[in-house]
């Protein structure tokens, strides 16, 4: 007969069951069929949150909701399950830390108070669009980037540089984002919305401190953590106050300040993720942006959306934002792509999703790796030697840009 029937004690419920898994040493867990490749049921925070050691099956969130062997384990078979009890069984002291640390996840992480504080902000920031769909009127999408106009660098103003300060834009640029978050929840994200989630999602982790730059009125915020399924840390700058101040309203759990792109009120590799948001097109003094952009990153920088010509010159042109006159410029690639490097950002993937070869006109999100000091100078003297060809992801063009 069965080893595991001999060892069978009947049910436990309610506080018989949580007395039983406090005194557990392993608590074994496996899913139901109907769970399919997610974890999701209640065993992964009731023996943790009792400080049981969980070795629990492999699901594809798992690692979203607790880190794989530092908080639970995680087994594919029956054959490793067997495997692992019996590792943890002679290592006593490695599996109490790997169940403290997983307790210390429930209860930071995984509290009724905490998922119902979740479900709270969800359900009031729902109510609150339904509430505002007559509030801000829809642009009319001929008219939020119009116009464009050659010209000269020269002829930069600084009220052409300063238009986004502007009272006019965010309640205009509002009222698009809405409608673009409405069709998102409904399973029709923008495509610049899917390419930023994109890019972020092989390198986030919960709470995962990320920075972003020309974030307007803070909507990444919910765009990432829906898209990507898990908690960031997010702070956000823009030097529009009207746009912070609306972030601020709209988002209070998330960190927002007023500050410019090239003077940023933050340390050193203070967060792991910087995100350059659609803000380069509007700066004419990039090479300071991206110098900051860099100083404050600690592993990685993401360029998102930005406007680039392979052929020609970076070009500079005069248009109307949600009917304010400013500045946009499209960079020449190499250029803009060896400016990140001069200041140790490594080009390890870029995303193309607007292409025009006739016009030379593309818009990529490109993704950077910071490098450490004691590699920077051996890396950009092999800049300087030779160029190689990486692939797009999403298209397959090859440009002139470094591949390792």
């Amino acid at each position: 007969s069965s080893p595991l029937r001999k060892n069978y004690h009947g049910e436990a419920w309610g506080l018989e069951m949580f007395s039983i898994l406090k005194k557990s040493f392993i608590t074994v867990n496996h899913h139901i069929n109907v769970a399919e490749n997610f974890a999701n049921n209640m065993r992964l925070f009731e023996a943790t949150g009792c400080g049981a050691l969980l070795i629990t099956d492999y699901k594809d969130n798992l690692n979203e909701l607790f880190e794989i062997g530092k908080e639970v384990v995680a087994y594919r078979d029956p054959e490793e399950a067997a495997a692992l009890i019996k590792y943890y069984l002679a290592n006593p002291k490695e599996a109490e830390e790997i169940a403290r640390r997983g307790q210390a996840r429930t209860l930071k992480d995984h509290t009724y108070t905490k998922r119902m504080e979740q479900t709270a902000e969800i359900f009031e920031r729902h109510l609150r669009y339904r509430r505002e769909r007559n509030l801000y009127q829809m642009p009319n999408m001929s008219n939020i980037s119009y116009g464009h106009k050659h010209i000269e660098e020269s002829n930069i103003t600084e009220a052409l540089t300063s238009a986004w300060k502007s009272e006019e834009i965010p309640t205009k640029q509002r009222a698009l984002v809405q409608k673009e978050l409405e069709n998102m929840y409904k399973g029709n994200p923008p495509i610049v919305y899917q390419v930023l989630a994109r890019s972020l999602q092989p390198y986030v982790f919960p709470h995962c401190t990320i920075l972003e730059i020309g974030c307007a009125s803070g909507y990444y915020y919910e765009i990432l953590e829906y898209l990507l399924n898990i908690k960031i840390s997010y702070t956000g700058v823009d030097y529009s106050e009207p746009l912070i101040s609306m972030a601020k309203d709209y988002y209070p759990k998330a960190n927002f300040y007023v500050a410019d792109g090239s003077n940023l009120p933050f340390k050193n590799d203070q967060f792991y993720i910087v995100i350059s948001s659609c803000v380069l097109l509007h700066t004419p003094n990039y090479e300071e942006q991206i110098k900051e952009t860099a100083r404050v990153a600690e592993r990685y920088v993401i360029a998102h959306r930005t406007p680039i010509s392979r052929h020609r010159e970076t070009q500079y042109f005069k248009k109307y934002a949600y009917g304010v006159e400013t500045v946009e410029i499209r960079y020449n690639e190499k250029e803009i792509v060896s400016e990140f490097e001069k200041n140790g950002l490594k080009l390890i993937t870029y995303y193309e999703y607007l292409s025009n070869p006739q016009e030379d006109i593309y818009e990529v999100n490109y993704v950077f790796k910071k490098i450490n000091d004691l590699n920077k100078r051996k890396y950009i003297d092999k800049l300087e030697q030779e160029r190689f060809g990486i692939t797009c992801l999403t298209c397959g063009w090859n440009a002139k840009i470094v591949d390792k």
